[in-house]
């Protein structure tokens, strides 16, 4: 199994990195109204990204892998219509 994923390091410790800084705050707050649909969204981009920035392409090629574009596209944008609109807010 290690064959089929192939990162560098830096992509992977990025990617990792900037999807906690995304999916922290919106999970915190779905976990507070008790909601199970920013899980399932924020696992699934996780996923597609990792599998996107998969370097093996010989399991699969490049329609499957814009298919996965867009799926992810439509996850991000099922996140942003489905999570709140601020998460930090500022008053003056």
């Amino acid at each position: 199994m290690s064959a089929f994923f192939r990162y560098p390091t830096a992509w992977l410790v990025t990617t990792i990195f900037t999807w906690l800084a995304v999916a922290i705050p919106s999970l915190i707050y779905a976990q507070q109204k008790a909601q199970w649909l920013p899980w399932v969204q924020h696992i699934g981009v996780l996923i597609l990204v990792l599998l996107c920035i998969n370097e093996s392409e010989k399991y699969y090629g490049y329609k499957v892998r814009y298919s996965m574009l867009f799926v992810l596209a439509l996850l991000i944008q099922s996140i942003n219509l489905t999570s709140r609109p601020q998460f930090i807010s500022f008053t003056t």
